[in-house]
């Protein structure tokens, strides 16, 4: 097909002119730059269900992100980090890549934003029998509410005066605060709690009830810091990833085996 193979016999580096030897290892190196571009860290933090090294797939969130990034050709490695590293990874001018994260006016200063892919359910979650009840904000004057270090849980939330913040680095410190009655409430995404819950308190659970009014629901989304020398073409291609697999049933099969593999391990049962 290429010719006779006699043509290249005796054929030595010396021979092959400074030209041909420039323009080769320019298709080497290009080759080379051409595959590592397609190579993506993404950065996670603990927040199980969703982001998990020791769940399927790393977790609910992290597989759609995996998925969609692969479908538009990515090789993906997901590193796991403190969430407020995360952030400041971007604040600081890295190029960092998050696979979960909420849209805030502050946050869009660092990132650009996909297109959203899952949907959180904020609640806030009680002692049973307290007469604790939430309509408006007006609600949650003089309490203490437990929160997490950098999370953004609505603007109206994150802006208000009228309640005290007790800050913690994760929701199960937060739980064990509010079983001890340390604080009020605590806030927080739903099937996380739920998940936690049954994870680490077994029987305790039945001492807590969530109230029934959700404080927000917020989309989740891919976030790429806008230092980031490829951020657009990631979002692009993510955003193009996830209709993809949305077409073809695999983002639908990953919200199945999370529910199949996780929630009838955890708190599904317990509804």
């Amino acid at each position: 097909m290429f010719g006779s193979r006699d043509r290249f016999r005796g054929l030595s580096i010396s021979k092959v002119s400074p030209m041909a030897a420039a323009f080769l290892l320019f298709v080497f190196w290009s080759a080379i730059a051409a595959a590592r571009e397609r190579e993506i860290v993404v950065m996670a933090s603990l927040w199980p269900p969703y982001e998990d090294p020791k769940l399927p797939g790393h977790g609910l969130a992290a597989s759609i992100v995996s998925a969609a990034l692969q479908r538009s050709g990515y090789r993906v490695e997901i590193e796991f980090h403190g969430w407020s590293r995360v952030l400041e990874s971007a604040r600081g001018g890295g190029s960092a890549v998050v696979a979960a994260a909420w849209r805030s006016p502050g946050r869009e200063r660092y990132f650009l934003f996909s297109e959203p892919y899952l949907v959180n359910e904020i609640k806030f979650l009680k002692r049973r029998g307290t007469p604790f009840v939430y309509e408006n904000l007006e609600d949650l004057k003089g309490l203490r509410i437990g929160v997490v270090y950098d999370y953004v849980y609505g603007p109206e939330f994150d802006r208000s005066q009228i309640f005290t913040r007790a800050p913690e680095t994760h929701v199960v410190p937060n739980i064990m605060e509010l079983l001890d009655g340390n604080i009020d409430l605590l806030v927080g995404d739903e099937r996380t709690l739920r998940y936690e819950l049954v994870r680490h308190f077994g029987k305790r659970r039945k001492e807590l009830e969530f109230l029934p009014k959700p404080l927000s629901t917020r989309a989740l989304y891919l976030a790429v810091s806008r230092a980031h020398p490829r951020a657009a073409a990631i979002v692009e291609g993510f955003n193009r990833g996830l209709a993809a697999i949305k077409a073809d049933g695999t983002y639908r099969k990953l919200l199945r085996q999370s529910n199949e593999e996780i929630w009838k391990r955890s708190y599904l049962v317990d509804r």
